[in-house]
């Protein structure tokens, strides 16, 4: 027969295996997971009934996903080294985007489903890739990787070949930039540039042919993010993201061409930010202890809110109205040092897409659950709201996601 005291040291083992069981359920996470885990909890230790609507928000903010939110997304390419999306009106939109198996320029139709070959000049390395809208054709900048810098071109193809392949692509010609171009990208209808002169820096802002330049900014570092709103009154100028060092972060306005300084945090270890399409507004992500933060900070007020989900704000993208965030959030966040980490792909994530409003940021909802490994990269988002564009940093793979909620 067993004595009490084999029955008490049996009672400390049961005991000490449950804690440990359950520090391995409640490892560190995004919350697209705990909810998970607190339904699961919540099978073996039923809730109070007189708590319920606290304990079903364990996360906040965190809402029910659609049951259909996997449907309705779907891959365009397996390789593609860099997209760009083409609104030419109402349930007109394009995908632009540089093949990385064959070097071409390719197009899809996100309402009709086709694609359509544009261009049959092989570009050796793709790397980046820039559309602009002309009055009948489409102006396409395409750089190519050198291992030194990158060379830019550009196509003009004509805009009924976006969704009827020309079998004459032989006169489309790709026309070189000057190799002083570091940097090209679109803004609005305008083309921003980074030019290097006499080992300085400068940022243009130019038309659609890089004539009429307006100078921008001039620096002795290329290591700058730039962001434009969209009256072109603000421009946003922000240190590449590092964990090692300090992000900074400047506006200069029309009104004020002296840059001012921004202080979003009293620590701004991997500061990579997002403004808003208004200028009012700026998402930005921070390192923290082996982790990291998101958050919305008002230029008007000055304020920072926290944002109820983790990610980098690489991974997001606002509405054309500025009222709402769509970002790829990680389920699981391992320790690590962010966003370096992420960058050099010794740390990846599964992401899901979910969307915050600025108007009530305490909540979130999962819009699109994405296949599994799914590491968003890259994001845009069609004008009208109905699709998501984004590309997976895993295997460079294109996609298109239907926002169906």
């Amino acid at each position: 027969m067993l004595n009490k005291k084999t029955i008490l040291i049996g009672i400390i083992l049961v005991i000490i295996v449950g804690v440990v069981v359950l520090l391995l359920l409640f490892k560190p996470t995004n919350n697209l997971e705990t909810s998970s885990v607190i339904n699961k909890l919540s099978s073996f230790f039923p809730l109070d009934d007189g708590n319920e609507a606290q304990n079903n928000n364990q996360n906040p903010g965190l809402l029910d996903k659609d049951d259909d939110s996997e449907k309705g997304i779907y891959k365009v390419n397996d390789l593609v080294a860099d997209f760009d999306l083409v609104n030419l009106g109402v349930d007109q939109y394009y995908i632009v985007y540089s093949d990385l198996k064959n070097g071409n320029i390719i197009s899809w139709d996100i309402i009709n489903k086709i694609k359509s070959r544009l261009t049959n000049t092989t570009i050796t390395s793709p790397h980046s890739l820039t559309a602009l809208n002309g009055d009948d054709f489409l102006r396409i900048f395409a750089g190519s990787n050198n291992n030194t810098k990158i060379n830019y071109q550009y196509f003009d193809i004509p805009i009924s070949n976006l969704s009827n392949e020309s079998s004459i692509l032989s006169g489309i010609k790709p026309k070189n930039l000057p190799s002083y171009i570091e940097e090209i990208e679109t803004m609005g209808k305008n083309i921003l540039t980074t030019e290097k002169v006499n080992s300085l820096y400068y940022l243009y802002l130019s038309n659609i042919n890089l004539e009429n330049k307006k100078e921008v900014f001039t620096s002795p570092t290329s290591n700058w993010s730039t962001f434009v709103d969209q009256s072109q009154n603000k421009v946003f100028l922000s240190t590449k993201p590092t964990k090692s060092y300090p992000g900074y972060l400047y506006l200069k306005t029309a009104n004020n061409p002296s840059l001012e300084k921004i202080l979003l945090s009293n620590s701004s270890n991997g500061l990579s930010i997002l403004p808003s399409p208004d200028g009012n507004k700026i998402l930005y992500s921070l390192s923290t202890n082996q982790s990291l933060s998101l958050n919305l900070y008002d230029t008007a007020t000055k304020n920072s809110t926290p944002l109820p989900f983790l990610t980098f704000a690489d991974k997001c993208v606002w509405t054309e109205d500025s009222l709402n965030i769509y970002c790829g959030a990680p389920r699981h966040i391992p320790f690590g040092e962010y966003p370096d980490d992420w960058y050099k792909g010794i740390i990846s994530f599964s992401d899901d897409i979910v969307v915050v409003g600025i108007n009530n940021s305490n909540d979130f909802l999962v819009v699109t659950t994405l296949p599994e490994n799914f590491d968003t990269n890259k994001i845009k988002l069609v004008e009208d709201g109905r699709y998501i564009v984004l590309q997976n940093k895993k295997d460079m793979s294109l996609w298109v996601s239907e926002l169906n909620y």
